[in-house]
């Protein structure tokens, strides 16, 4: 007798591909399919149904629908062991990362996933590489990047099936903000998300492809590509607005006007800054934050610093309604240092000092740099030059040491992929 096994996980294939646009029932039909596969013992494609359907709700932020499937799926879990509980342990992981911000008990899934994954000798290269993206998502969110560096690479030799290559992409696009954001190489950064768009591009993946085009923008800037940065905006724009994406459209914007900008096309980038603050949609509001962060920086560039300090300030209200602490520690030292450009050091304390008050808050050591510089400068504007030394001595060696740090991560990320080259020859 012919084992039904093969054509179930077929149509499991299906689902999966599908499931962003489920039809025939959808999550309920997905539901009862699985659970037919737990009475058939098939438990591998029952987990991977349950898993499914609780991500889909979970990434609509439907929490309680989520959490309904995922209690169920541990239910089985502890009875089964095996692929239900691998299932279970990466969807509470990601619940628990995005969720609840609890990154440590993320990792703590993933590495309980990856042991009971090897001890059971679980062989499917698409749960591996679930499992490999939890550890990449843990680790670079704990800002341990060579273990995210080591897990993006090891996911990306999963031998997954050709309806699933398109997974890659996203692992692609983490590798491209590590290299952006971390290892400062934005050329290695420009090739992953160059990959990542290309498999978007061949699946019809058309949003996600145009939101990565805006990235590529941004790193060819970096670079001093700044022909090739308009080029690639223009193409996600105009991908945006023939396929009706009325919303990317707007924000898309705001990238256009940042390249208007450094080609020195004041005009044309007051403009694209000005269609995002005045669209008649709703825009998510650290983008609308950033417009106007954009816009000031336009104005310092025009040595206009009232209008600089103007927008900064409407940034800033909007940081502060959203309690956003990094973003508004930033905008506190951008306005600060412009009224050192005004040279007005009691509006500059003023903002020093609300910033001052934040800072304990503040993981991202390069606004720490930017916080001892402009206080520097401050205490050397009073003349209260013991104060400017110790902030100027805080200032060179948090900078050095980031340096420094850079150059080791870039250091171990190229010896992480030879040793995978020689691994996967």
């Amino acid at each position: 007798m012919k084992n039904p096994y093969h054509a179930y996980r077929k149509k499991m294939l299906y689902y999966d591909v599908n499931f962003a646009h489920p039809s025939e029932g959808g999550a309920e039909k997905l539901h009862q399919f699985g659970k037919k596969m737990l009475n058939l013992g098939y438990d591998d494609l029952y987990g991977w149904a349950m898993f499914l359907i609780s991500n889909d709700h979970l990434a609509k932020r439907e929490i309680e629908k989520g959490k309904f499937y995922l209690d169920e799926l541990k239910q089985v879990a502890d009875e089964k062991q095996g692929y239900p509980m691998v299932y279970w342990l990466m969807l509470d992981g990601n619940c628990q990362a995005f969720y609840f911000a609890n990154i440590d008990h993320c990792l703590k899934n993933a590495q309980h996933a990856l042991n009971l994954y090897k001890s059971a000798n679980l062989d499917d290269q698409l749960v591996l590489y679930y499992i490999l993206q939890l550890h990449l998502v843990a680790f670079s969110m704990k800002g341990e990047i060579e273990q995210a560096f080591r897990c993006a690479i090891e996911a990306l030799q999963c031998k997954l099936n050709k309806a699933f290559i398109a997974r890659k992409a996203s692992t692609y696009s983490w590798l491209g903000n590590m290299e952006a954001e971390q290892t400062k190489n934005y050329k290695a950064a420009i090739f992953n998300f160059l990959k990542a768009a290309e498999i978007h591009k061949k699946n019809d993946n058309l949003a996600y492809y145009a939101s990565i085009l805006t990235k590529l923008a941004l790193l060819y800037c970096k670079i001093k590509k700044y022909d090739k940065a308009f080029e690639t905006i223009q193409d996600a724009i105009s991908i945006a607005t023939e396929r009706k994406m009325n919303y990317m459209v707007v924000t898309f914007h705001i990238t256009l006007g940042i390249v208007y900008r450094l080609r020195h096309e004041y005009d044309q980038a007051q403009e694209c800054f000005k269609l995002v603050q005045t669209a008649d949609i709703k825009i998510d509001p650290r983008e609308l934050a950033n417009c106007y962060l954009e816009t000031g920086h336009l104005y310092t560039d025009l040595d206009d610093y009232e209008l600089a300090i103007h927008h900064f300030q409407q940034a800033l209200t909007i940081y502060t309604d959203k309690e956003m602490d990094e973003d508004i520690f930033y905008a506190l030292i951008t306005i600060a240092k412009m009224y050192l450009k005004k040279e007005q050091p009691a509006m500059m304390k003023k903002y020093i000092d609300q910033a001052e008050s934040i800072s304990p808050k503040i993981k991202n050591e390069s606004y720490m740099v930017m916080f001892f510089e402009v206080y520097y400068r401050y205490f050397k504007m009073v003349e209260k030059y013991k104060e400017a030394l110790e902030y100027v001595e805080k200032y060179i060696d948090l900078k050095d040491q980031l340096e420094k740090e850079t150059t080791r991560l870039n250091l171990e990320v190229i010896e992480i992929k030879y040793e995978t080259i020689r691994k996967y020859p």
